[in-house]
């Protein structure tokens, strides 16, 4: 028996006993055994198909940093893209995964260069995301990673076109997750059994059959019927009732990557609505921001620490600490200059604020900013923490809608 058929053997054997090794061996192992089994009377197609997965282990573990990832999402994400039967909305366990290699394999032996491609692209778009630093809110939540990896893995699909579906997916999945705040949990069947109609190249249709939006989603391209599936999935989560959403909600405490993304996304808007275009927003000092930590990043207008220049500001009988972390006083800037704002009176902050060279930093420092005005604020207190939450509202409704 060639020797390195018996360890592969003796390694599956291994495996069902309990021994604790990652599944992406666990998938290697079971696809150089099966190609062992299938092809050792051809040694020649045997040597082809084994270094295949030799070569493709070699790329996947230099991909993602064997300890950086969980490598069953990409196991099981391959096992729900590949699976025979419709999703249930669910992934599939990792051992069931494995399974449908055996199955495929089974099948048609050419189908380890199928499984093999598959996983290396897999693990090439996990990095992918997890690299992207706008992502990182995003990259948490599982069903999101499989949406986009699906997305990805659909080469019928233009880079123009995957422009505009990762923004809806991007207002989508941070309308529920983020500005609603609900479960990660929530419509992750929804999220998987899209990503995989995106995979397999066709979009189910989500409406009734006596319904005139089913024709309309009929006649819409493959861009349109995802954008479309994409809406239907938020439709639950109406944007306009935001601001009850996040009345009093303490918008420091409770968000991490979520207060960086939103304030991304009205630095954006506010872009669009100053120049006409989406091209001059500074990406690289955003990408400073989004790998810094909160703390260092977001400023308090209305100080955490009441300096003798604030006192009195907030109106008696309300609470410092529940007002300050309203979204309303909230600013992201870069590191240096949140250090430099600090508990300074309002007036200093202005120039901090004007250095920052940051169009939702200068909506701060300016009266009616978007309007064009040059007209400085003269003051911060709650008035202007509770105008600027619902100036912030409405801009939310305008950018998720």
């Amino acid at each position: 028996m060639n020797t390195e058929k018996i360890v592969y053997t003796v390694f599956e054997v291994l495996n069902s006993r309990g021994l604790s090794v990652i599944y992406l061996d666990k998938a290697k192992s079971l696809l150089m055994s099966l190609a062992y089994d299938k092809l050792n009377d051809q040694p020649s197609y045997l040597a082809s198909y084994t270094g295949h997965i030799k070569e493709t282990w070699t790329k996947i573990y230099s991909s993602i940093g064997i300890n950086e990832f969980n490598s069953e999402d990409i196991i099981k994400y391959m096992g729900t893209l590949l699976v025979g039967s419709e999703s249930k909305g669910r992934l599939v366990s990792c051992d069931d995964a494995l399974e449908v290699i055996r199955i495929k394999i089974n099948e048609r032996i050419e189908n380890i260069t199928l499984i093999d491609d598959l996983i290396v692209r897999i693990a090439k778009y996990m990095r992918e995301l997890v690299d992207n630093p706008f992502y990182d809110f995003f990259s948490s939540i599982t069903q999101l990673r499989f949406f986009y990896i699906s997305l990805k893995l659909n080469q019928s699909i233009s880079d123009s076109e995957m422009k505009y579906i990762l923004d809806e997916w991007e207002k989508t999945a941070f309308k529920i997750y983020g500005l609603f705040g609900r479960d990660a949990k929530k419509k992750i069947g929804d999220f998987i059994r899209l990503s995989r109609e995106i995979f397999l190249g066709t979009i189910n249709n989500p409406f009734g059959d006596s319904d005139e939006k089913r024709l309309e989603f009929e006649a819409l391209d493959l861009k349109g019927k995802i954008i479309s599936r994409l809406k239907y999935i938020g439709d639950d989560y109406e944007i306009e009732r935001i601001a009850d959403e996040l009345a009093d909600k303490d918008c420091y405490s409770e968000w991490q990557d979520e207060l960086k993304y939103l304030f991304f996304r009205i630095e954006k808007y506010m872009v669009n609505k100053k120049t006409g275009t989406n091209s001059g927003i500074d990406l690289a000092k955003w990408q400073q921001i989004f790998a810094s930590k909160l703390d260092d990043s977001v400023e308090h207008i209305f100080p955490q620490t009441i300096t003798p220049e604030w006192r009195g500001k907030l109106g008696q009988g309300n609470r410092v600490e529940k007002i300050v972390n309203r979204l309303g006083n909230l600013l992201i800037l870069p590191v240096s200059l949140n250090a430099q704002a600090g508990n300074r009176a309002f007036e200093a902050k202005k120039e901090v604020y004007h250095n920052a060279m940051l169009h939702s930093a200068a909506d701060v420092v300016y009266e009616d900013y978007l309007s064009g005005s040059s007209t400085k604020r003269n003051d911060w207190n709650l008035h202007e923490i509770e105008e600027r939450e619902r100036r912030l509202h409405s801009i939310i409704i305008n950018i998720f809608k």
